[in-house]
């Protein structure tokens, strides 16, 4: 006779899940997608008999099975490739303002200057260089944060092999991809709060789980996308 997998479903967010293999209940607990005060219920208990987590399941063991599944498939980005994506953003960017600012000054910008007779004026090529500059950065912004929505990767994180998930296996909404990208923009610059978040987000950072606060909070995770 064919042995039956235990099944089971949870209760988060006043949302009920599942139903979920141990295998798959695992990856999600270990990423916080569930949590151990979280109600839940197996198919061997009768699908309403709802108890807490911790009280149906050894969490302990049910954590480690959950890190040995990432171990095995390698779904957390290593901290190596995190940072290179970081990088290579940064370069791609370097590297459309090196190009892109100088073509559009020669193509389009330089010939109108000499045909209206502003060319002689420090005032009005400053003023252009700063406005070219800017176009190109919040462009440059757009392409990035529009990838990121579509497919969770900018173009470093596609170099870099890596890419943003929500903590339940999924594309992240809108919703929660503008709050990873523009909460640390927003707190930043707070006098005192700024640097406190960046503490915590580089102590989280370095912990097992790898999910910054910005992580937290957007309900996202970074995984490797080869």
């Amino acid at each position: 006779m064919k042995r039956v997998e235990e099944t089971f479903f949870v209760m988060a967010d006043e949302n009920k899940i599942g139903p979920f293999s141990r295998r798959k209940l695992a990856a999600y607990y270990v990423v916080g997608a569930i949590k151990h005060d979280d109600l839940a219920c197996a198919s061997s208990m009768g699908i309403w008999s709802w108890v807490p987590l911790r009280e149906l399941l050894d969490l302990k063991q049910l954590r480690e099975y959950g890190r040995s599944l990432e171990r095995q498939e390698r779904r957390l980005a290593p901290r190596k490739r995190r940072i290179s994506a970081a990088v290579y953003d940064l370069l791609y960017l370097y590297g459309y303002m090196l190009i892109g600012i100088p073509v559009s000054w020669l193509v389009h910008i330089l010939p109108w200057m000499v045909i209206s007779g502003y060319m002689g004026s420090r005032r009005v090529v400053a003023l252009t260089l700063i406005i070219s500059c800017s176009l190109y950065v919040l462009l440059f912004c757009a392409l990035q944060y529009y990838m990121l929505c579509k497919t969770g990767q900018t173009l470093g994180r596609r170099l870099a092999k890596v890419k943003v998930i929500g903590i339940d296996g999924r594309q992240p909404d809108l919703k929660h991809i503008t709050l990873r990208t523009f909460l640390p923009f927003a707190i930043s610059p707070l006098p005192m709060i700024g640097a406190i978040a960046m503490m915590v987000s580089i102590i989280m950072f370095c912990c097992p789980k790898r999910r910054t606060l910005y992580d937290r909070f957007a309900k996202t995770c970074v995984i490797y996308y080869p």
